[in-house]
C-alpha cells in the first residue's frame, strides 16, 4: 500500500462507469508506479465527471496522453503518458487509505514563474549575464558596475496602511535589496 507522498505512474487499468451512491459518470483508472521504492505498486483514482470537474478531468486524460474527442471511445492504450500522482491519505471507516489527490506533469516544476522563459529568451539573458558571472568566477565582484538606483525604501513605521493588500506580483516588483545588508 502506498504511503502519502508522490510517485511517477502510468496507467495500466481503465474504466467508464457510474459510481454507487449517486450514478454519477466517472473514469476508474488503475495506476502502477513506475520508480523508486514503489516500482510496480498499484493505486486507483476515480474521475467523477460533474459540471465542476469536467474541465479538469478531461485536462487530465490529456495529460495522460489521450488525444481524442470522444470521451466514450477512450481505451488503456490512448493513456500511455507517465504521470506525477500526488497521494495523500484519507479516513474511511476509521481506517486511513491512500487517496490519489492530484494527477500532474511530472515535468512541471514546483516553482512558481509567471511565465517561464523560451529557450531564446534564456539564451539571451544569459549572454547579457555572462560578463557579470565571468568577474565574479574571477574572483573581483567589486569590479561589478553597480546597477540602476532603486527607489528610497520607505522608513519603518512611516507608510500609511493599505486598504488592500499587493498582489504577491506587485508585492515582488517592490522588493528591492539594499546593498549594504544582504539577508544572507
Amino acid at each position: 500500500m502506498l504511503e502519502k507522498g508522490n510517485y511517477r505512474a502510468r496507467a495500466s487499468g481503465f474504466g467508464l462507469g457510474f459510481s454507487n451512491n449517486k450514478g454519477t459518470p466517472m473514469a476508474s483508472i488503475e495506476f502502477t508506479v513506475s520508480d523508486g521504492e514503489s516500482t510496480g505498486d498499484t493505486i486507483t483514482a476515480n474521475l467523477y465527471f460533474t459540471e465542476n470537474t469536467e474541465e479538469r478531468n478531461i485536462k487530465t486524460l490529456r495529460l495522460m496522453g489521450w488525444g481524442g474527442t470522444d470521451v466514450g471511445d477512450i481505451q488503456l492504450d490512448d493513456l500511455p503518458n507517465e504521470v506525477l500522482l500526488v497521494v495523500e491519505e484519507e479516513e474511511y471507516n476509521g481506517r486511513l487509505w491512500p487517496r490519489v489527490k492530484w494527477i500532474n506533469d511530472p515535468n512541471r516544476s514546483g516553482l512558481q514563474l509567471g511565465r517561464q522563459m523560451t529557450p531564446s529568451e534564456r539564451a539571451n539573458w544569459s549572454s547579457q549575464l555572462r560578463g557579470v558571472a565571468l568577474k565574479f568566477a574571477a574572483g573581483k565582484p567589486e569590479n561589478h558596475a553597480p546597477g540602476p538606483k532603486r527607489p528610497a525604501q520607505p522608513s519603518v513605521g512611516k507608510q500609511a496602511p493599505s486598504a488592500t493588500p499587493p498582489s504577491t506580483e506587485e508585492t515582488h516588483d517592490q522588493d528591492y535589496l539594499n546593498d549594504d545588508v544582504m539577508p544572507f
